[in-house]
C-alpha cells in the first residue's frame, strides 16, 4: 500500500537525524490546508507537539476554516506563530 504521508515513527527518526546534522529548527506548515492533517490517530496538534518536542519552532499558515477545532490546543502543543490567509 502506498501512503501519502511518511510513517509517524519514520518522521520522528528523521527529525532526530536532522537535529544531529544541524538542520534548521524552523518549521512552517502551510501546504494545502495544514489543519486537515490526519495520519492514523494523529492530527495537526500531535504533529505540532512532535516538532516542538524535538526542539523545532513551529508556525502554521491556514485559511482558518477549521481553526475552531484546534485553536485551544495548538498553543499548548508548542505552536509559535499562527497566520491566517
Amino acid at each position: 500500500m502506498i501512503s501519502k504521508y511518511i510513517d509517524w515513527n519514520e518522521l520522528s527518526s528523521f527529525l532526530d537525524t536532522w537535529n544531529q546534522l544541524g538542520g534548521s529548527h524552523e518549521i512552517e506548515l502551510s501546504a494545502q490546508e495544514p489543519l486537515l492533517y490526519r495520519y492514523d490517530n494523529y492530527n495537526i496538534v500531535d504533529l505540532v507537539r512532535l516538532f516542538n518536542n524535538k526542539g523545532f519552532v513551529v508556525s502554521i499558515t491556514t485559511n482558518g476554516q477549521l481553526l475552531y477545532k484546534y485553536y485551544k490546543k495548538l498553543r499548548p502543543a508548542g505552536l509559535s506563530l499562527l497566520r491566517i490567509s
